[in-house]
């Protein structure tokens, strides 16, 4: 078994976490700190010793809060485990994954490890791991030395830690951030309506108009903040509250219409379909769809 000393990671090329790459951002997360770095886990029995500053552990302590439904922090320690791949994103970002056999025990305290499925692969398919709050496991005290074991079936694969100091978000609150970040204009929506029109008349078969919903395809219901990622091709949005209170529960964040990949930073309320649901006619929620003319403008078909 290695032990690691937090204090010497940066001298330590041993343990060297490749510098091109970075640990999956975390929506429900702000990092405040990193406590211990990346590592790479040379071995499959390895310890981390280290010791939080004064600042450190007011920070936890303050943002403890007591409610009916239990005692927590919202500053917590969140541990998280990577597998390091030959082959990354395109963002060269490693996801949480837990070998075979992991056990970690937080000062002879063990932790506890939660896998999900994706709210598309409930019943069937991969698990996928969870940081681990490990907050209620740490001597809050100064000058105190805390130590993680991590323990896991040996295999040839290579992995990494990383424990941070994090402030836990609500759904609330990334939804509140999202309606006050930079907005897709309805203009910008607007011209590309024209230009699809324009792409598809160099076709045989001319299109003068077609349908879109203003029903969200997870709640079925009437949208009430069309959003979008900027990096989907599709005119059609989500609502943007449900979206972001799906993947609360389920951390998916996958376009619910084309299924790629919609991360909360990319997400954009689309105004073009907000004026639209602003709309008197459209706001009873008798409406469930509009049809969209050659010109960028619209007209009201009913449900």
């Amino acid at each position: 078994m290695n032990d690691i000393q937090n204090n010497d990671q940066s001298n330590n090329s041993y343990n060297e976490f490749p510098p091109y790459l970075k640990f999956k951002k975390l929506p429900f997360h702000d990092v405040i700190y990193e406590v211990i770095k990346p590592t790479v886990l040379n071995t499959n029995e390895e310890k981390i010793n280290f010791i939080l500053s004064n600042e450190n552990i007011s920070q936890i302590t303050a943002s403890r809060y007591f409610s009916r439904g239990g005692n927590g922090n919202n500053y917590q320690l969140q541990i998280r485990i990577c597998q390091l791949e030959s082959k990354v994103t395109s963002l060269n970002e490693v996801t949480d994954y837990f070998p075979q056999g992991l056990n970690i025990h937080v000062n002879t305290r063990r932790c506890l490890l939660t896998k999900v499925r994706p709210i598309s692969g409930i019943g069937t398919g991969q698990k996928f791991a969870i940081p681990i709050d490990c907050t209620r496991l740490i001597k809050l005290t100064p000058n105190t030395e805390n130590t993680i074991s991590i323990k896991w079936t040996p295999d040839t694969k290579t992995y990494a830690v990383i424990m941070c100091i994090v402030n836990k978000l609500t759904a609330n609150t990334l939804y509140e951030r999202l309606v006050r970040k930079e907005r897709r204009n309805i203009e910008e929506t607007r011209n590309d309506i024209i230009k699809m029109f324009q792409n598809n008349n160099d076709t045989d078969l001319v299109i003068t108009s077609f349908t879109l919903s203003l029903i969200c395809p997870i709640t079925k219901m009437q949208m009430t903040a069309p959003a979008k990622s900027s990096q989907c091709e599709h005119l059609e949005c989500f609502d943007a509250w449900a979206f972001i209170r799906m993947n609360k529960h389920y951390n998916k964040w996958r376009c619910p219409i084309c299924n790629l990949n919609c991360l909360y930073d990319d997400l954009k309320i689309d105004d073009y379909i907000l004026s639209i649901l602003h709309n008197p006619i459209i706001k009873t929620g008798s409406i469930g769809k509009i049809i969209i003319k050659p010109n960028g403008f619209c007209t009201i078909t009913g449900k």
